[in-house]
């Protein structure tokens, strides 16, 4: 009996070992990246972090600021996600995300007074609106020299609180090109 649980401890401290040199071999990962799509085609800059937990999941922010009002209503935005990844390397390939974003719209409204007047009145105005929402990407994410970073995804989420905001979905996508940063 005493044999038995003397290999028992020693398979168990064994593996704990194994263990312990896995994870203290796993150096953290971080990139850096722009959404080429929204800075080209919005007149957005849409700046993105994302942190390797090991070799096949990450978490990582957005942030998202309109420059120019001319293509969107889309005023800001603040992102939250955690990918999976699903290739055969480890830090690329195709992943699923799930995503959490506060987002601020400027809406317009239009009021029209009458007020039993021969001359009416028209009047637009402007209100921003905020929602949170929560969704899920599908994309792929290719590496060159282990430096640079290239990624593409296409997501959706629905808005949660405002019923107000123009649409109920909140589309998210992107062509993202960066820096990967190993320490």
């Amino acid at each position: 009996m005493k044999k038995y649980l003397l290999v028992i401890a020693l398979s168990v401290f064994g593996c704990a070992q194994v263990w312990a040199q896995d994870i203290r071999s796993f150096k953290p990962v971080r990139e850096y990246s722009i959404n080429a799509f929204d800075l080209i085609a919005a007149g957005a800059i849409d700046l993105q972090y994302e942190r390797y937990l090991n070799d096949k999941s990450s978490y990582g922010g957005a942030l998202f600021v309109r420059l120019s009002d001319e293509m969107t209503d889309h005023l800001f935005s603040t992102t939250a996600f955690y990918r999976q990844y699903f290739g055969k390397e480890a830090y690329k390939g195709f992943f699923i995300e799930m995503f959490g974003a506060y987002r601020v719209n400027e809406d317009y409204y239009d009021y029209y007074y009458d007020d039993f007047c021969f001359d009416c009145m028209y009047q637009p105005e402007v209100r921003n609106q905020s929602d949170f929402s929560l969704g899920f990407s599908v994309g792929s994410k290719l590496v060159s020299n282990d430096r640079f970073v290239a990624q593409f995804y296409l997501g959706v989420g629905r808005h949660l609180f405002n019923s107000a905001m123009n649409e109920p979905l909140y589309a998210r996508f992107g062509i993202h090109v960066g820096l990967r940063n190993r320490p």
